[in-house]
């Protein structure tokens, strides 16, 4: 049993250890989170959101494998915070991007084609895409979808 333990212990160093090295590398960074399919459609939005719990409906007939965002961030201060969340059929969430204030480089920036955890969906039937803003603006300025069968679509 005490080799047992040393061994798990000696596990979740190693594992912390390269975790550490991943986010002071960059390999965790804002950059990576892309979604690098050429096989995407892309509708222009231009819409700039202000306050909290603002929504997008989604149209969507086929399932989604992917879905990102280009837009522009505008911090108002530490507190500021961007949050886009892809809401589906069954009501799970799933984070698109977030921001904010204490994390980022500079209070305005632009973030393209980024997706957190919507770059590789398993066939989410998409419903809504979800704005959370407390003291910053965020301008949605395209979505890109990645849908088996083409027929997704913003309203």
């Amino acid at each position: 049993m005490i080799t047992l333990a040393k061994n798990k212990k000696a596990m979740i160093q190693t594992t912390t250890g390269l975790l550490v090295l991943l986010v002071s590398s960059g390999a965790l960074a804002a950059e990576n989170f892309k979604m690098r399919a050429a096989a995407t459609k892309t509708t222009n939005v231009s819409r700039t959101f202000i306050v909290t719990d603002q929504k997008i409906d989604l149209q969507n007939v086929a399932p989604l494998d992917g879905i990102a965002i280009t837009g522009t961030v505008a911090l108002a201060n530490e507190r500021g915070l961007v949050r886009v969340v892809l809401v589906d059929d069954k009501g799970a969430e799933h984070l698109v991007y977030e921001s904010h204030g204490l994390l980022a480089d500079a209070s305005t920036y632009s973030v393209k084609n980024v997706c957190e955890e919507t770059c590789l969906l398993d066939g989410v039937v998409g419903k809504s895409l979800r704005f959370e803003i407390e003291h910053a603006t965020f301008t949605l300025d395209r979505v890109s979808l990645r849908a088996r069968l083409w027929q997704a679509r913003l309203c």
